[in-house]
């Protein structure tokens, strides 16, 4: 495969890359492609993880200590527990983001 095959191909699957797999066939219609699917394949794969959308999860923005996460850890080692005492008990992890 050489680079001779694309020089149109670029600029007019940029739109046709970042959409959704069922979009993907139509777009060889919608650029003109007249070449091989496995060829189009091919290049739409390698330019579509530059030209994806953000992912909308990926974008929330939290202001600080509007977060937080509990979690419980349950340590390998007695810990000193105080009177003498030792044992292996819950401990309750919380962070603050």
């Amino acid at each position: 495969m050489t680079a001779y095959y694309f020089p149109v191909l670029r600029p007019r699957s940029l739109a046709a890359a970042g959409r959704p797999p069922q979009y993907r066939r139509p777009a060889a219609e919608r650029i003109g492609w007249e070449r091989g699917m496995t060829i189009l394949k091919d290049r739409i794969r390698e330019l579509q993880p530059a030209y994806v959308p953000v992912d909308p999860v990926s974008r929330t923005v939290y202001r600080p200590g509007e977060l937080a996460q509990c979690d419980l850890w349950f340590p390998d080692a007695d810990i000193p527990l105080g009177y003498g005492q030792s044992g292996r008990p819950p401990v309750l992890v919380m962070v603050s983001g």
